[in-house]
C-alpha cells in the first residue's frame, strides 16, 4: 500500500482521525484513542485539572499531539488567553482556533480570528510552516441529480452507478484543479488547501451536507451505503462524516456495530456517527441535541442550549430526524 501520510510543521501522522474529547466519559476516550490509533486530539482547557481529580491529560498518552480547542472565545482576545493557558498547563504549542461571532448559527468571527493569529504566530503557537486552510464544498448530491435531470437521464446520487460515477468525476476534477493550485500560506500542507466536507447549515433547504446521500433516499442495504461513503471519503483529509441512527437491537450485539467501523476504516472510509433511534441525544452535524428540547423550543417553551435552535432547523430544513434506521 502507498506511504500516505499527513505532514503539519514537520510532524508526520499516520492517521488522519483527529478525536474530540467531549461529550463522553475520560476511560472511554483512552479506550478509543487506544483502539483506533488516534495521534491528535482535541481538548477543551476546562477538563485539564492539573492538580484536581479527573484531568484528562492523564488519560491521553504522551506521544499524541494535543489540539487545545478555543471553542466559546468570543474575540481575539478571549482565543488568545485559552491559548496560553493551555500551553502552560502542558498542551503543548499546536491549537485548535475558533473565535464563533453568532452564538445561534456558530458562523466564525472572520476578523478576530485572524488578528489572535496574528497574535498566537508572534508566541510561536502558529507558524506559516504549519498553516494550512480548507476548501469547503456542499451538496454534491443535488449537483448530480440537477445534471441528470437536465439531460434527461434517470437515476438518482447514491442509488446509481452512473450518477455515483459522475460525483467521483466531478470530484476528481475538483482535486485535480485544488492539486494544481498552489497557495504560499497552505506550507503546513505542501501549499494545497485541504478538500472539506461541509455539514452544513440549519437553514439549508435541498442541499446535502459534503458527500452525503440526501435523507429520504438512503439505499435500503446499509452495506451499500458504506461502499458509496468509501468512494468518497478519499477526497478529504481535513473531514468528512455520515451519521446512521442505529436500531435498539444494538444493544444485545455491540460487536456488530464494531465490525463495522472496522471494515469501514479498513476500506478508507474516514469518520462514521451512530446514536440510537430511540435515543433523546441525536447528533445534527458537529454537536448534539435532545429531541426533547426541540420540541420544548418549538412549542414556544424555553431551552438553555443555543444548539436546541440549530437542531431544530436542521430538523425542519434537512429532515434529519426522517434518517434511515440502520
Amino acid at each position: 500500500m502507498q506511504e500516505d501520510k499527513l505532514v503539519i510543521g514537520g510532524r508526520e501522522f499516520d492517521s488522519r482521525f483527529i478525536l474530540g474529547s467531549g461529550k463522553f466519559s475520560l476511560k472511554f476516550m483512552q479506550s478509543v484513542i487506544e483502539n483506533a490509533q488516534v495521534e491528535m486530539v482535541t481538548v477543551a482547557l476546562r477538563r485539564a485539572n492539573i492538580g484536581g481529580g479527573n484531568n484528562i491529560l492523564d488519560y491521553i498518552p504522551k506521544n499524541i499531539t494535543l489540539l487545545p480547542n478555543t471553542s466559546g472565545a468570543r474575540n481575539a482576545e478571549e482565543a488568545v488567553r485559552i491559548a496560553r493557558l493551555a500551553r502552560e498547563v502542558g498542551c503543548g504549542d499546536f491549537v485548535k482556533l475558533e473565535i464563533i461571532g453568532d452564538s445561534k448559527y456558530l458562523l466564525p468571527n472572520n476578523s478576530e480570528t485572524v488578528k489572535a493569529t496574528e497574535i498566537l504566530a508572534k508566541e510561536g503557537f502558529i507558524h506559516r510552516e504549519r498553516f494550512s486552510a480548507m476548501f469547503g464544498l456542499v451538496g454534491l448530491a443535488e449537483c448530480v441529480n440537477t445534471l441528470f435531470e437536465k439531460e434527461g437521464k434517470k437515476g438518482r446520487f447514491g442509488s446509481s452507478k452512473e450518477a455515483d460515477d459522475l460525483g467521483v468525476e466531478i470530484m476528481e476534477l475538483i482535486d485535480n484543479f485544488n492539486q494544481k493550485h498552489h497557495n504560499k500560506y497552505c506550507e503546513g500542507t505542501q501549499q494545497h488547501f485541504l478538500l472539506h466536507a461541509q455539514v452544513g447549515l440549519a437553514s439549508d433547504i435541498n442541499s446535502s451536507p459534503g458527500c452525503r446521500i440526501p435523507i429520504g433516499e438512503e439505499p435500503e442495504n446499509f452495506i451499500e451505503h458504506l461502499k458509496h461513503c468509501e468512494r468518497f471519503h478519499k477526497y478529504f483529509p481535513s473531514g468528512i462524516g455520515d451519521i446512521f441512527p442505529i436500531d435498539t437491537t444494538v444493544n444485545r450485539n455491540t460487536e456488530y456495530l464494531l465490525d463495522i467501523i472496522k471494515g469501514a476504516f479498513v476500506n478508507q472510509i474516514r469518520y462514521l456517527s451512530f446514536y440510537e433511534k430511540n435515543s433523546d441525544v441525536i447528533r445534527v452535524t458537529g454537536y448534539l441535541v435532545k429531541r426533547s428540547e426541540m420540541e420544548k423550543l418549538d412549542s414556544g417553551k424555553n431551552v438553555l442550549q443555543d444548539t436546541t435552535a440549530l437542531g431544530l432547523g436542521a430538523a425542519k430544513n434537512g429532515h434529519i430526524l426522517e434518517r434511515k434506521v440502520r
